[in-house]
């Protein structure tokens, strides 16, 4: 069990370095580790944690910019829980469906023009269309991303989980 943990945290720990490197703008691993942490991670509660300290330690080296973080900081967090319904469900078809699923929650929640001043987009039925018009481009690379990442996190572990004998499965 603890082999397990180790894996999956050096996975995530993995994952969460390409994000400090040059890519599509939103093609990066944080949705994928997001489901794959919820999915995989026994403790609920370091399911949690563990990807949220990947998403700080790689933020505070990006660069923090404010309050405004906050909202796709919940929005990591609702994509946690929604790897939470790939327990013992992770197949390729669970995967790449909650994959595509959380994205566009992710995309919905985080482009909602409320959440922003007004400076930004207009509290209106008009700011909110504006913000999602807006946001398209990233939602295509978001869905790239997360699809690719999500299926090299999954992937990968169950390659180690079934070749690696110190990781293998008990009977």
């Amino acid at each position: 069990m603890k082999n397990r943990f180790i894996l999956i945290t050096g996975l995530i720990l993995l994952a969460t370095t390409f994000r400090l490197i040059a890519h599509l703008p939103n093609f990066t691993p944080l949705g994928a580790i997001a489901l794959f942490s919820g999915a995989m991670i026994a403790n609920r509660f370091m399911a949690i944690l563990v990807p949220f300290l990947a998403l700080f330690i790689s933020d505070l080296y990006i660069g923090l910019y404010g309050y405004e973080m906050i909202v796709p900081y919940v929005g990591f967090g609702l994509t946690i829980l929604m790897g939470f319904m790939l327990r013992n469900k992770a197949g390729i078809i669970n995967v790449l469906g909650v994959s595509m699923v959380s994205s566009l929650v992710f995309f919905l929640f985080t482009n909602f023009a409320l959440f922003y001043p007004v400076t930004l987009y207009p509290h209106t039925l008009d700011g909110v269309v504006s913000s999602y018009l807006a946001g398209i481009p990233f939602l295509k690379n978001a869905l790239m991303g997360d699809l690719f990442y999500a299926s090299a996190l999954f992937g990968s572990y169950y390659l180690i989980t079934i070749n690696v004998p110190l990781f293998k499965k008990a009977a």
